[in-house]
């Protein structure tokens, strides 16, 4: 069943991936999660944003790829450097919260057993609902869940703490929890924000994307099955949400899926063999990304706005008139 699970990941890489970047973005209003991050360093400036995702999605990616019942092998070596950093950032931000308050302790069991929710059964939820992903048999889903149950094992979540245990269980605690995503959105900390920000610069540029892109896809997150809160602060420019998101319901196609798949093996892989290579690829995508900012996204906009906004009025057409884009 592991092996199965592996496998069902592996083959939807693409897809996954969009999903647990929209699981991370939403996950940011986690105060807990939200402050932990921020004291580890996650915002200090874009590239060491990309730089602690990226190695996160690495990863994951070897954990689907690679033999996990191999104790020495790389993808539970992966996991096992996880989880002592992990144990690191427990101590260092063992001072955010306070034991007098019972407010427990940072990196806690109930952190881990969110942020396996959001990996597992809530990543699984959002290739269903708002990737338009095609359905997952009854099987595929315990394989799946009964991965991240592995996985949660060996990061260290004990057994009746683990959100894995059954697909069952796992889609009833998922429901359970998600009725507090609208709240959640609705009592934001500045950490939230500061991650959300630093995310989408980093991001924006080092797929070479472009910011815009990325504030478009958390905006887009606003509206879901679980909420519908307007609590972004930092919105692109007009247009470019509407467009993301009528991406995103096509993104669970098989071609989307297999294109993003190969792309994320790919470099995945350069990344770790070429790493000079790597860091060409990345100035390459920075430069784009201010391409994409700067000339692609506000031309794009510009032609939205006059595609679907009403025109002016013949009697407000007239010399005083200021026309205004704000790009």
């Amino acid at each position: 069943m592991l092996k199965e699970g592996q496998r069902l990941f592996s083959a939807n890489l693409g897809s996954v991936f969009i999903g647990l970047n929209a699981a991370l973005m939403q996950g940011f209003s986690i105060a807990r999660f939200a402050d932990v991050l921020v004291d580890s360093g996650y915002t200090t400036s874009p590239k060491s944003s990309w730089d602690r995702y990226s190695k996160t999605a690495w990863a994951i990616s070897d954990w689907y790829r690679f033999d996990l019942r191999d104790p020495k092998g790389q993808a539970r070596q992966s996991v096992y450097r996880v989880r002592c950093m992990h144990t690191c950032a427990r101590h260092k931000s063992s001072r955010l919260f306070d034991s007098a308050k019972q407010e427990g302790m940072a990196v806690s069991q109930y952190d881990l057993a969110e942020v396996q929710m959001g990996f597992s059964s809530i990543c699984l939820a959002l290739l269903k609902d708002e990737l338009n992903a095609p359905e997952l048999s009854t099987a595929d889903k315990e394989a799946m869940i009964h991965c991240w149950r592995f996985i949660g094992h060996h990061l260290g979540i004990k057994e009746q703490f683990n959100t894995c245990r059954s697909l069952k269980e796992a889609t009833a605690m998922m429901e359970e929890y998600m009725v507090w995503t609208p709240r959640r959105l609705e009592t934001c900390r500045d950490t939230t924000y500061d991650l959300q920000r630093l995310c989408c610069e980093g991001f924006g540029v080092f797929t070479g994307a472009g910011k815009n892109a990325f504030q478009g896809f958390l905006t887009a997150l606003q509206k879901s099955s679980w909420a519908d809160v307007n609590y972004v602060k930092e919105k692109p420019l007009e247009g470019v949400t509407e467009t993301v998101r009528w991406g995103l319901k096509r993104s669970g196609s098989s071609t989307v899926n297999e294109g993003m798949s190969a792309a994320i093996i790919h470099i995945r892989e350069t990344a770790q063999k070429d790493p000079v290579h790597y860091s060409r690829m990345l100035r390459i995508n920075s430069a784009v990304s201010q391409f994409m900012d700067h000339v692609f996204w506000p031309t794009w906009s510009y032609g939205y706005v006059a595609l679907t906004h009403e025109p002016l009025a013949p009697e407000l057409c007239n010399a005083d008139y200021a026309w205004q884009f704000e790009f």
